[in-house]
């Protein structure tokens, strides 16, 4: 199964890549043609562009939430995406994470999505377009330093709170206790996406009070396999007499969310499809009796 989906992956990589490079220059470009500080850029390059960019220095503050609901927070970047620089292109190319988009279609059902990225908007949107076709991801914030989102910007309680992070340092230290180190994805094919949505619904079924105490006993561990080393150990322990392995269980609930996902995506994409037929057919009617 995964040897399939390894080659589906590889095929259908090469088209989910995005010219980081080429966007950047032109965005910039654009906006120094168009502004009037044309004398800043002799003086400091990086940061006119930069703060032109970001040119909103004020950090959102976000919204109550109308149903308490547990908060996954992270940026794309380095987790579900990785750019690489392409001699062919002579480009840098985002490149998609395996079963990203499962990934997020089924935690979006147990938790509220939050992504902050520091990457240029006009970039960003694109890449989590891409991401994130069905729009599991609640909000999207880009900041030109992403610590500059604290707790109380985030407005949400810390207790139900799990931060994604694949960088030293990458977030505000009110996050610290909340924090799942990963490594840094380096664009190889990986179930890595999967072993985390297995953890992240397992939270959730705990209804944990607070889930700091429950993060920190991974601290200085590989977290993708500590947790299933405990989750291997239970399933042993309550399938004694069972001569099914925890691998293969694995596999089988695995298999079952993708073509979850498969199926959901298709009907989706049929009703869209549909949606837009009937306007069209509805505008060519309008037009037609028009000119009739």
């Amino acid at each position: 199964m995964f040897e399939i989906l390894k080659e589906k992956f590889k095929v259908s990589d090469y088209s989910k890549r995005f010219p980081v490079l080429s966007v950047s220059i032109a965005s910039g470009l654009a906006f120094l043609l168009s502004s009037k500080s044309y004398r800043n850029i002799l003086f400091n390059p990086i940061s006119f562009i930069k703060l032109s960019v970001f040119e909103d220095e004020s950090v959102p503050f976000l919204e109550s939430q109308k149903k308490e609901k547990p908060v996954i927070l992270f940026d794309f970047n380095n987790f579900l995406s990785c750019d690489k620089f392409s001699l062919a292109r002579f480009d840098y190319l985002t490149y998609k994470r395996a079963f990203c988009e499962e990934f997020l279609f089924n935690i979006a059902y147990y938790y509220e999505i939050i992504c902050v990225s520091d990457r240029l908007p006009s970039i960003g949107h694109n890449i989590i377009e891409s991401l994130d076709p069905l729009s599991c991801i609640s909000y999207r914030i880009f900041l030109r330093d992403k610590k500059m989102l604290d707790s109380r910007h985030f407005n949400r309680s810390l207790s139900k709170l799990m931060v994604v992070s694949s960088s030293h340092n990458e977030f505000h230290r009110d996050f610290d206790q909340n924090l799942i180190k990963l490594p840094k994805y380096t664009g190889n094919f990986d179930s890595s996406l999967l072993d985390l949505m297995h953890f992240f619904i397992n939270v959730h079924y705990m209804n944990l009070k607070d889930v700091r105490s429950m993060l920190q006993s991974y601290k200085n561990c590989d977290f993708i396999e500590t947790f299933k080393t405990i989750q291997r150990k239970l399933f042993n322990q309550r399938n004694l007499l069972s001569f099914g392995s925890f691998e293969n269980k694995v596999k089988e609930i695995n298999s079952r969310k993708i073509e979850e996902y498969k199926n959901m995506k298709a009907k989706i994409k049929k009703t869209v499809n549909n949606g837009q037929k009937s306007y069209r057919t509805f505008i060519f009617s309008v037009l037609k009796n028009m000119i009739l």
